[in-house]
């Protein structure tokens, strides 16, 4: 099996301030890529940003 390379990949995770989408956003960030997450919930965002920055030292919400 190839590995995938994602180190500097650009990724947008929609549905990414909860649950599995938060989780993958969490570990795409621990593996180098950079992560764009989108939701629906300003509150949400917010909440995930407060998780993401942690791993990353930059994130920026979305509101769609």
């Amino acid at each position: 099996m190839n590995d995938i390379k994602i180190e500097n990949a650009e990724i947008v995770i929609v549905g990414g301030s909860s649950g599995m989408g938060l989780a993958l956003a969490r570990r795409l960030l621990l593996e180098g890529a950079n992560v764009t997450i989108v939701g629906r919930s300003q509150q949400r965002l917010e909440a995930a940003k407060s998780v993401l920055v942690r791993v990353h030292d930059f994130a920026l919400p979305f509101l769609t």
